[in-house]
């Protein structure tokens, strides 16, 4: 169903591995997870550090939606974060940072 990723967490770090970009987003996530807390500011500087990398938004946020729903495709990552909550968003996000990196 749509709303599945409510309530079932992604497998973390999947489908990750399919695009190069990866290896550049997950960094960039990392330095600015501090900001996650005020999601308009962390949208806005992550995409500044994606422009500064030549990373393009559609790419990046597809990785970032593979952490919080387990798919590519779907709302805005501010949407996803309303729905989840920033705690459960957070912790998919540190939860698939730390199973793409291992």
């Amino acid at each position: 169903t749509a709303l599945h990723f409510c309530f079932v967490a992604p497998t973390p770090g999947y489908g990750l591995d399919q695009f190069q970009e990866a290896s550049v987003i997950i960094p960039i996530l990392k330095e600015h997870l501090p900001l996650f807390e005020d999601t308009e500011t962390f949208l806005n500087t992550i995409k500044k550090a994606a422009q500064q990398k030549g990373i393009s938004f559609a790419t990046f946020f597809c990785c970032i939606r593979l952490l919080l729903m387990g798919t590519n495709k779907g709302p805005s990552i501010a949407q996803i974060i309303q729905i989840l909550g920033i705690e459960e968003s957070k912790k998919r996000i540190i939860e698939g940072i730390t199973s793409f990196s291992s």
